[in-house]
């Protein structure tokens, strides 16, 4: 899968942040919901961090810190929101679905909306576009209306 603009860079980058958590997960370290908090704490509402959206970092920004790190914590916000099992769900058919093709982030949201039958556009214009810190750190998920 390759990103089908390089505005939707963090599908791959955010991913690849957030795989890594998993793998720790995984091994017993920390669990990737841990991780996501430890990065979203290590950066005040003040830091510039929070500056640049990962969903439109623009030319100048494309592979700054928040294109992975906030992607992997936009990944943490969507499975503490949906629940595990509709999480990995999503990302077994982001696999098969795109398989050798190019994806973009509208169809990404289109398939975890479809996936959990979720309206999660407030969810992902908080963590991909907003330019200032969610008010709450990824673990805590969203309450969608």
């Amino acid at each position: 899968m390759s990103p089908k603009s390089w505005q939707d860079i963090w599908l791959n980058e955010g991913f690849a942040q957030y795989t890594e958590w998993l793998w720790q997960e995984h091994e017993g370290t920390k669990p990737a919901s841990k991780l996501a908090d430890e990065d979203y704490k290590s950066h005040d509402s003040g830091d510039s961090f929070w500056k640049t959206p990962p969903g439109d970092p623009g030319a100048a920004g494309l592979l700054d810190d928040p294109v992975y790190e906030r992607g992997a914590m936009t990944l943490q916000a969507l499975r503490s929101t949906v629940g595990d099992d509709t999480f990995f769900d999503i990302l077994k058919h982001r696999v098969s679905d795109n398989m050798y093709s190019n994806e973009s982030t509208s169809e990404f949201i289109a398939l975890a909306e479809k996936i959990s039958n979720k309206s999660l556009k407030p969810l992902f214009d908080t963590w991909l576009y907003a330019k200032e810190r969610p008010a709450n750190p990824p673990s805590q998920g969203m309450r969608l209306g």
